[in-house]
């Protein structure tokens, strides 16, 4: 849905397109994609851009961003009408920590957005299922994966937070690196942002995500601080809040906690 409220926005996964519908009047139309082609391209959103069965879109300052399930990647429809992929290597399925351009996903599935503050990457001409962004960062979930993952936007970087690196499923709670799921495809936040609720498919059951959102706010100001004093500094003291925030994040299966 748009910020104002007249536009609903829909991944239309076997048209492999995006549609917009306005609400007050229910016209229908096509802004990115074209209707009944599969494949990867970006640029003009009409003209040029592919898509391959997306499954998720949610709008953002910059624009809609969609989980391109098909093509393991996380594109961007700019309200100027480009379309440019975000992060994952197109048509290359995989698990990959690291710069946004080299990480890699297996079959992402859905998204939403909290905010986006990084202008320096939507300059660029550039099978997840569910993303939500929480500050400066997108959260994934990588369903083939069986983890979350989380996309850096000021650091430029993918990295998994919740989950087995390698993609061995299962349903076990606890600390991110202990935390297992089967096949999660999809996510909501918490009204205070703080916990990530996790649809854990192969599980069947809703797990809970406990977020580090005070690690977060903490350094934030101070990792902005150094956006322009080079990347090893910003780099470490990135590494510092992964750190320190690994150790308050928790998984946690709500149908046991109720129990």
């Amino acid at each position: 849905m748009s910020a104002n409220g007249k536009d609903l926005f829909v991944a239309d996964y076997k048209n492999h397109c995006i549609r917009k519908i306005a609400v007050a009047s229910r016209q229908v139309t096509t802004i990115a994609g074209r209707g009944g082609v599969k494949g990867h391209q970006d640029g003009h959103a009409i003209e040029q851009a592919q898509f391959a069965r997306p499954s998720s879109v949610c709008t953002g300052q910059h624009g809609v961003f969609v989980v391109d399930h098909g093509n393991h990647a996380i594109r961007c429809v700019r309200w100027s009408g480009q379309v440019i992929t975000v992060a994952g290597v197109p048509e290359e399925k995989g698990h990959a920590d690291g710069p946004l351009r080299s990480a890699k996903f297996n079959h992402p599935y859905d998204l939403q957005v909290r905010s986006i503050v990084c202008p320096q990457l939507f300059a660029l001409n550039s099978h997840p299922y569910d993303l939500q962004v929480m500050g400066s960062k997108l959260l994934v979930v990588d369903s083939d994966n069986h983890c979350i993952r989380s996309i850096c936007m000021r650091e430029e970087i993918v990295e998994t937070i919740a989950g087995s690196v390698g993609g061995d499923p299962g349903c076990v709670d606890g600390l991110p690196a202990q935390a297992r799921f089967c096949f999660p495809d999809g996510l909501a936040l918490s009204s205070d942002k703080r916990i990530l609720y996790v649809s854990d498919t192969g599980s069947n059951c809703i797990r809970a995500v406990t977020l580090p959102s005070a690690l977060v706010d903490q350094y934030g100001a101070e990792i902005a601080a150094l956006a322009g004093e080079g990347l090893q500094r910003r780099t470490m003291l990135h590494s510092k809040v992964r750190r320190e925030a690994s150790a308050s994040c928790t998984v946690q299966c709500l149908r046991e906690a109720s129990a």
